[in-house]
């Protein structure tokens, strides 16, 4: 009963901390570097750390949580590889569209 409220408070706070934390990273090893970014690129590196914690807690982290249902798969071997080249080309492309 009360297993949903708390997997539910778990994956927040994994995509407020963690994605802050990942993102921030990625920003000032572009300044780092001497790349300007902006607006667009700010997006671009927060939807491709979304789509890494997606990966992570879908096939990793939702196994040692709070919430035992029966619905807990991995993502297929194809989406996730699809999806990790996808953070990737998002992380190169940010500096140049941005």
């Amino acid at each position: 009963m009360i297993r949903g409220p708390l997997e539910l408070l778990r994956v927040f706070l994994l995509i407020i901390v963690f994605d802050s934390l990942i993102s921030c990273g990625i920003i000032s090893i572009y300044h780092f570097m001497h790349l300007s970014v902006g607006g667009r690129a700010y997006l671009l590196v927060f939807l491709a750390t979304l789509m890494f914690l997606f990966v992570l807690y879908r096939n990793k982290l939702q196994f040692n949580g709070f919430f035992r249902g029966r619905q807990r798969h991995r993502l297929p071997e194809n989406l996730t590889r699809v999806l990790i080249i996808s953070v990737a080309l998002l992380i190169i492309l940010a500096p140049i569209i941005g």
